[in-house]
């Protein structure tokens, strides 16, 4: 567990976080979404229908204040390089979602969640840690640079809609 003045990092419990994190879901949605109507009830059902399922894919951190509420969360999985071909080069971590309620930014909760994802990447021994970043961003653009974070100029997001 990290801990920084009144805020810590745990890992996912799906039992004991279910309600604040399906909360933080919700401003999540909301942040990406401003005009959806969409409300706790489905995104609890959600979590239970969907979530539960697959989270064990990923590794999930959540960071806490001091009065247990989730004020924001990471999650990441591990990956192998097919391209590199060299041991010391085979593991990587993606992070899927990176997210702090807008209240709490700026104040230490995002450095939490990176230095926690960091210190998993180490521990894991992966060489590398990738992630997308949305380029209308530029809050949290600054805030990746703080950790030495470089865009990957070669590289552009792609993708197939395939629900159309």
């Amino acid at each position: 567990m990290i801990f920084i003045d009144k805020f810590k990092v745990e890992v996912l419990n799906l039992d004991t976080h279910k309600g604040g994190f399906c909360n933080v879901l919700l401003d999540l949605h909301k942040h990406y979404h401003p005009s959806s109507e969409l409300g706790s009830g489905k995104v609890s059902h959600y979590f239970d229908e969907v979530m539960r399922v697959n989270l064990a894919k990923y590794q999930v951190y959540v960071c806490l204040d001091s009065a247990n509420d989730i004020v924001g969360f990471a999650a990441c999985n591990e990956s192998i390089s097919f391209v590199e071909l060299q041991y010391d080069k085979t593991n990587q971590l993606q992070i899927k979602e990176f997210f702090v309620r807008h209240e709490f930014r700026s104040k230490g909760v995002g450095g939490l969640l990176m230095q926690r994802i960091l210190e998993e990447a180490r521990r894991i021994g992966c060489y590398r840690v990738d992630w997308n970043v949305r380029d209308w961003n530029k809050e949290g653009i600054r805030f990746y640079k703080k950790f030495g974070a470089e865009f990957v100029e070669d590289r552009l997001s792609m993708r197939i809609d395939l629900s159309l």
